[in-house]
């Protein structure tokens, strides 16, 4: 392994250095985003590594972070898109490559930053987490769309919150919705969600969960349902896609499916 804090020391000529460590190195992973491209030293580096592959075994693996656009000397090349199909699946790839096993991973359809766990409660509250997966998101703007219209809104996880009551609108079914907006003063980054809670008197039906992605814009969250072993005795929590199941027009036996797949791989993870 070569990484540049712990390979050279001072008084070490850094290009010989590197040169050393391309003779010896195997795998090359080039993350690839809009920094590491603006950067002089990363680019020599990158473009050694490229030149070595064509008279040596170096493997050069492409990592694409970001919405950047990939450099069209490597773009014949197949890349890792951990941008587009989230962290897991792309170190699942690193390792893959490494290990000499197939790369081949079933994609998601859409890239999702964000999104919101929810969990609920026995009493008629949902609790949301809104997690970003693989970096921040700067504006944590949310709103709660819910066909109750005296729903509570509220932060658990922040002081410095504004929140309000939007207009009634109506969705393809006709259904009365309510959009309750709720905006924190600070990003939604890994590691810190931002956690929303909702409630009524009445039985709390929530139709979607949004994010402001401009000052008019909005999209949908995916939502995973959290369903917790103290309440439903499946005997370790489970977590249900939801985004796979409502308003997908899937039938209950595939619905059913979804259920008990995800039952089986919370049971899985346990052991």
């Amino acid at each position: 392994m070569f990484y540049d804090s712990w390979s050279i020391q001072p008084g070490d000529g850094i290009i010989d250095r590197m040169n050393g460590a391309l003779s010896t190195c195997k795998f090359f992973f080039f993350f690839i985003s809009k920094n590491s491209l603006t950067s002089e030293m990363v680019k020599m580096e990158w473009q050694n590594a490229l030149m070595a592959t064509a008279n040596s075994s170096i493997n050069f693996i492409p990592v694409k972070l970001d919405d950047c656009v990939v450099p069209t000397i490597i773009s014949q090349k197949l890349y890792i898109d951990i941008y587009r199909n989230g962290i897991d699946v792309g170190i699942r790839q690193i390792i893959d490559v490494v290990s000499g096993n197939s790369t081949y991973r079933e994609e998601a359809s859409t890239f999702h930053n964000l999104k919101a766990y929810l969990t609920p409660t026995e009493t008629s509250q949902f609790d949301f987490e809104i997690r970003a997966e693989v970096y921040l998101e700067p504006a944590s703007r949310y709103v709660i769309v819910s066909e109750n219209e005296d729903t509570k809104v509220w932060c658990t996880s922040d002081s410095l919150v504004m929140t309000k009551k939007g207009s009634l609108i109506s969705n393809q079914s006709e259904k009365k919705l309510y959009l309750f907006y709720i905006s924190v003063n600070r990003a939604t980054s890994p590691g810190f969600p931002v956690r929303i809670s909702a409630s009524d008197s009445k039985m709390l039906n929530v139709a979607e969960v949004l994010h402001a992605t401009s000052e008019s814009d909005y999209e949908r969250l995916p939502v995973v349902a959290i369903l917790p072993d103290k309440m439903f005795h499946f005997g370790a929590d489970v977590e249900v896609p939801l985004y796979e199941i409502l308003g997908t027009g899937k039938s209950q036996e595939e619905i059913a499916e979804i259920v008990s797949k995800s039952i089986s791989n919370s049971l899985n993870k346990k052991s």
